[in-house]
């Protein structure tokens, strides 16, 4: 529906100021239907699909460099300080998702006006992998830190209040968590996913 709509846009030539203004409005609202709906889909997923033994350090990679790709997204800078050998045990399209989706909250959070995202992992020697994803926006004031990952809410005018509860349902349906780390300025959400060799030592476990 959307890429019809974008493909009427480009053909159409309407001269009347009125009928502009009023496709203009309509075009708006089928890219925030369709916003919309996606979101929606994202969190319906019931459960994680087949994990992968996934190099997350070209994984955050592959997302950042999509993000600067689209020149929509305004200004955002990324700093990566991620272990080449750390390997994760998740499905690696969703853990994309997850990653996108915390890149543009903090994105929309200044509104355009331009984010340093800084992304650092460590493997904490008990089979998890702490993964940081830290940005200089605004920030989360106090009073919403424990009701940012709540299914539709949102503090944002145009928000479904959708992409942190996604955030937190694909992690929690993967075996790991996220939380928020409270600080004066910007954001700070800590990932904490299994590694692949913890998961491997499990199953071997499981067969013997």
């Amino acid at each position: 529906m959307l890429f019809r709509s974008e493909m009427l846009a480009a053909q159409l030539k309407i001269e009347d100021a009125n009928d502009k203004r009023l496709f203009e409005i309509a075009f708006r609202e089928i890219r925030r239907l369709n916003g919309l709906i996606t979101d929606f889909l994202e969190f319906a997923k019931p459960k994680d699909e087949q994990a992968d033994n996934v190099q997350i350090e070209i994984t955050v990679k592959e997302v950042s460099e999509a993000m600067l790709a689209d020149t929509s997204k305004g200004k955002i800078s990324f700093k990566l300080d991620i272990p080449t050998n750390l390997i994760l045990h998740i499905n690696r399209e969703r853990v994309k998702q997850v990653l996108f989706n915390l890149f543009l909250n903090s994105v929309e959070a200044t509104g355009g006006e331009g984010v340093k995202i800084s992304v650092f992992a460590k493997d904490n020697e008990n089979g998890q992998a702490l993964l940081d994803v830290i940005d200089d926006g605004p920030g989360i004031p106090s009073e919403n830190l424990t009701r940012i990952f709540d299914p539709f809410f949102t503090t944002k005018s145009s928000g479904t209040g959708l992409g942190l509860a996604t955030v937190a349902r694909i992690l929690k349906a993967a075996g790991s968590e996220i939380h928020v780390i409270p600080r004066s300025q910007g954001a700070h959400f800590q990932l904490i996913i299994p590694t692949a060799s913890t998961m491997e030592l499990a199953e071997e476990s499981a067969r013997g």
